[in-house]
């Protein structure tokens, strides 16, 4: 027995030993991923104000409701022009996401209604931009998925409709494609069925 002893100690000495290498060596290994993360937003951070201090088309520089009128208002053919409007498309759907998802949620505590702001800023690559959507529409988002969390089957279809109908509303506005970023809300609305898709 006191063999057995001695050896099962061994073996817990071993194993501490073995444990405490392959500890230090994952602390090692996520101080070169760090390192290298911090170098390369460095770098990137670097690049941007290079990229920063060339010229700026004019859209770059709008903010809120001036970008959302620029991007309504200005139809160019430009190769240029269809990359921004790609650019703020993404900016959109975000800003459409976060509506929903605060209703959404709201709706699911059953708080009272706290509509947000038509005005976002968002962290992106290049700095912050403010996003707009016009305030009716807006509202209209956030009371839809409000009305999502705790809608009967039988009001699905009727509510899914009118959630598809404002996103191409406002898609159209901008010349979108609204297909996926629909499609989007509705599965996280919980409204997708076969007859949507």
């Amino acid at each position: 027995m006191n063999t057995f002893g001695i050896l099962f100690l061994c073996l817990v000495v071993f194993l501490i030993v073995v444990m405490l290498i392959f500890v230090i060596g994952k602390i090692s290994e996520l101080e070169s991923l760090t390192e290298r993360l911090l170098d390369n937003k460095t770098f990137s951070s670097e690049n941007a104000q290079l990229n920063n201090s060339g010229s700026h088309e004019e859209s770059d520089l709008l903010q809120g409701q001036s970008l959302w009128n620029s991007m309504v208002n200005n139809v160019q053919d430009s190769p240029e022009w269809a990359d921004r409007k790609k650019k703020y498309e993404y900016v959109f759907d975000k800003h459409v996401k976060h509506v929903i998802n605060m209703g959404y949620q709201d709706g699911l505590v059953q708080s009272t209604k706290k509509y947000p702001s038509n005005e976002l800023v968002l962290n992106m690559l290049r700095g912050d931009i403010t996003s707009w959507l016009p305030t009716l529409e807006s509202n209209a988002l956030y009371d839809l998925a409000y009305a999502a969390s705790n809608v009967m089957q039988s009001d699905a279809s009727s509510l899914a409709d009118a959630v598809s109908n404002l996103i191409f509303g406002l898609s159209d506005q901008l010349v979108f494609d609204g297909t996926v970023l629909n499609e989007e809300v509705l599965v996280r609305l919980k409204l997708l069925s076969e007859s949507n898709s």
